[in-house]
């Protein structure tokens, strides 16, 4: 497959991350794609270059689907480091959430302990922990 070729300064305000269908949509004028995989068919040759003229950014929070970028300017890699730090922070997020829980639970047990050994008046008191 042959990836069609324009001027990306021909359309200033489709220079930002896109869906595959935002981007079979916004270039229909300069390319006839039959479907979505043949437009992610000339990404990936666009990606395979070298250097790599296009990128995938990740799936942020809320987005149900990848997101595509060029990397014709410095502009898409100010993008791609904030997309890789907004992951990183809603990882570290549901990472902390899953912790707190896991100490919830594990306190619970703590106490279901204390009762059932009948030590309960002896257990310290939480400013103690």
């Amino acid at each position: 497959m042959e990836v069609p070729s324009y001027r990306v300064d021909n359309y200033p305000d489709r220079g930002g991350p896109q869906t595959l269908g935002e981007l079979r949509t916004h270039g229909s004028r300069l390319a006839d794609f039959a479907g979505l995989e043949d437009v992610r068919d000339a990404l990936e040759l666009l990606m395979a270059q070298d250097p790599s003229l296009a990128a995938t950014l990740p799936k942020g929070p809320g987005r149900r689907e990848d997101r595509y970028v060029q990397l014709l300017s410095d502009e898409p890699k100010e993008e791609l480091s904030m997309a890789a730090a907004a992951t990183e922070t809603t990882g570290e997020a549901d990472r902390l959430t899953a912790l707190e829980e896991e100490v919830r639970q594990l306190r619970a047990e703590i106490d279901t302990l204390w009762r059932l050994t009948g030590l309960q008046m002896q257990k310290p008191s939480s400013d103690e922990r």
